[in-house]
């Protein structure tokens, strides 16, 4: 599963789930919240990871980390899951939902 917004209320709340269900998770996403995410990529072990900010990305402990929209856009090329939660607000979600759609 990819989880775009995993540091937020419906991120954290499904990666909860994902534990109880033992679903993988392939990739997160975040927009601020570096050392909640660090966290995440150490329990989770993604292939990829995005950042909302390039100033951030050192503090990302990761070796494959993206960056913006397009970040989000080539994980989801990288990725061959079935199943994408976008809990990303606003027209950045839209834009990485219907290119998940495609």
């Amino acid at each position: 599963m990819i989880v775009f917004g995993s540091t937020g209320s419906i991120g954290l709340n499904a990666l909860k789930l994902a534990t109880l269900k033992n679903i993988k998770i392939s990739a997160l996403a975040c927009g601020e919240n570096i050392s909640l995410l660090n966290e995440q990529i150490e329990q989770f072990k993604p292939q990829f990871v995005a950042i909302k900010n390039s100033k951030d990305k050192h503090l990302v402990k990761h070796d494959k980390v993206f960056v913006g929209q397009e970040g989000l856009e080539e994980i989801l090329s990288l990725c061959e899951d079935d199943l994408l939660l976008n809990a990303i607000v606003g027209f950045a979600g839209l834009k990485s939902t219907l290119k998940a759609k495609d």
